[in-house]
């Protein structure tokens, strides 16, 4: 009767061990099951959205996908996921892809290659105007224009941006007020004149020649360079007490810098407004104390919106201080 019970124990406990060992050993050398189920969802505006059906399987790392343009042939792995969708972008409408989509687990084992889906793209959606647009006038050595740097609207298919400018407002996007265009996020004018205002709006276009409505409006306006007046150029000075400059034709902020060396080696920098016109500025210096016998440099900055790029730039100017 002991042996008979001491069988019926003993069996279970090998059924049990088998299985555990079977079941370790085919996770780990296995390879997943294909994804399942891959389609193109959405193929239009630079866009090729893919999705598949996730894998069970409790060791998946994630998925590999491929892509081949023009025939399906020899696609070549392009991204990595771990989600069940990818969005594949900026592409071009001239072109068919094609995609495949294999699983991958945490021990390095890859499934096999969907088959092969494949689409190509339809210009569905005008694009967006571009949704700011920083502005600022320059007058330096290289010459004078207005930089507009544009900040581009969240579309993948975008080609250029048209520029159109006026004197007056409203600015038309018509061939009028057309000036030019930019393929990057950056447009220098240089056919403006000093002092003068202008008025620019920006259309976006995309790759299937569709424009999106013309932007909100800046202004610019480049600045005529300040005058230095006191202390002059390879000038002696005693007692230093004031700088002085004649500010530009238009209202403006300015910033005087005094430097110790030409290139850089900044002593005391000054901001300040004014909405004087070619008029003189002094501005008071009694609060900094310089080193005597000294060579220093100093020039004034003009920004035509505050906290901006500089505008304009008086000559650099020397003087040597001597205090008493």
């Amino acid at each position: 009767m002991r042996k008979i019970l001491f069988l019926i124990l003993f069996i279970p406990l090998l059924i049990s061990c088998s299985r555990e060992g079977i079941f370790t050993a085919g996770d780990n050398s296995r390879p997943p099951s294909v994804p399942a189920n891959l389609n193109i969802f959405s193929a239009h505006d630079g866009v090729i959205g893919l999705e598949w059906s996730p894998d069970i399987e409790q060791n998946i790392k994630g998925y590999n996908i491929y892509r081949s343009a023009g025939n399906g042939s020899n696609p070549q792995l392009i991204n990595f996921t771990t989600g069940a969708h990818f969005i594949d972008y900026p592409l071009s409408y001239d072109t068919a892809y094609f995609y495949a989509v294999s699983a991958l687990n945490k021990n390095g084992l890859e499934s096999a290659k969907t088959a092969l889906v494949f689409a190509q793209l339809y210009n569905r959606d005008a694009p967006d105007p571009v949704y700011g647009t920083e502005i600022s006038g320059r007058n330096n050595i290289t010459g004078h224009f207005i930089e507009l740097n544009l900040y581009p609207p969240q579309n993948y298919d975008i080609k250029c941006y048209l520029i159109y400018r006026s004197e007056t407002e409203p600015v038309n996007a018509d061939t009028s007020h057309y000036i030019g265009f930019t393929g990057t996020n950056t447009f220098n004018d240089s056919t403006v004149q000093v002092l003068k205002t202008y008025y620019y709006c920006i259309v976006t276009i995309d790759k299937g020649g569709l424009k999106s409505i013309k932007s909100s409006t800046v202004s610019g306006i480049v600045l005529d360079t300040p005058e230095i007046i006191y202390p002059l150029n390879n000038s002696t000075v005693k007692n230093l007490h004031t700088f002085q400059f004649k500010t530009a034709y238009a209202a403006a902020e300015y910033k005087i810098v005094i430097q110790s060396n030409e290139l850089y080696g900044p002593v005391a920098e000054f901001v300040l407004r004014s909405n004087k016109v070619n008029d003189t500025i002094s501005f008071d210096f009694n609060q900094y104390i310089l080193e005597s016998y000294k060579k220093y440099y100093w020039r004034v900055i003009s920004y035509s919106t505050a906290g901006g790029e500089p505008n304009s730039y008086s000559p650099l100017y020397s003087f040597t201080y001597i205090a008493e």
